[in-house]
């Protein structure tokens, strides 16, 4: 199974960083996510409803939509914050969030990466910029946020194509395709990589596979 990729590139400043990369992981976890299961039995359980919340951007002119699960989005924060700690001003990097569902591998368990199997990459390509004045700030601020529409605009087009997307499981196999540790959200099982310029290359589950959406969004373009 080939996983489709996703690309974006930005241009931005280190101090919208956060925001930026938040506004697009998240509303893609949005589409990505169910409502908590409820189990009702040994054999069954029904879906709970997905909440959402709309997020202001303090550093973008942005609004966007997330799923209101605290604990969800503490889990994008940390790895934000902690990329956002590798990157200095004048460079950039690559983060990315995978979707991938678990299968056994010949000893019938799940516990190796080996029996991980991608099938969505979201990937940002981040160039930082060094911007001279204010009205430099203003004019990234503006352009900023109207790519990060496009984008999300772009997205919710994307993931509402008629692509694959795993085989509900049954209960006892739910940790196969969902991540079950939230209490309050059950999105497909995910993780994030990420790379920074000078860094060596960490290869990622979609690195070698897929076909690539190369949508080059650029601020001052």
């Amino acid at each position: 199974m080939n996983a489709r990729s996703h690309t974006f590139a930005l241009k931005l400043e280190p101090c919208q960083l956060e925001e930026a990369v938040a506004s697009i992981f998240h509303t893609v976890l949005f589409h990505r996510s169910l409502g908590k299961f409820r189990i009702i039995d040994q054999a069954s359980y029904t879906a709970g409803s997905l909440g959402y919340q709309e997020v202001d951007c303090q550093l973008i002119d942005l609004t966007y939509i997330r799923c209101s699960s605290q604990s969800l989005d503490e889990t994008v924060g940390r790895q934000l914050v902690a990329f956002s700690r590798q990157l200095h001003t004048g460079t950039g990097g690559q983060i990315s969030l995978e979707f991938y569902q678990r299968r056994r591998n010949r000893w019938h368990t799940y516990q190796t990466a080996a029996s991980c199997f991608p099938w969505e990459v979201w990937s940002l390509q981040l160039e930082l910029l060094e911007l001279r004045d204010e009205r430099e700030r203003e004019l990234c601020r503006d352009r900023l946020g109207d790519t990060l529409r496009e984008i999300i605009c772009g997205i919710v087009e994307l993931v509402g194509r008629d692509d694959y997307l795993p085989d509900v499981p049954c209960r006892s196999e739910l940790h196969t395709v969902y991540d079950t540790s939230y209490p309050d959200v059950q999105p497909y099982l995910f993780q994030f990589r990420n790379t920074t310029q000078g860094a060596s290359t960490v290869p990622s589950f979609g690195a070698a596979v897929g076909k690539t959406l190369q949508k080059l969004m650029d601020p001052f373009g």
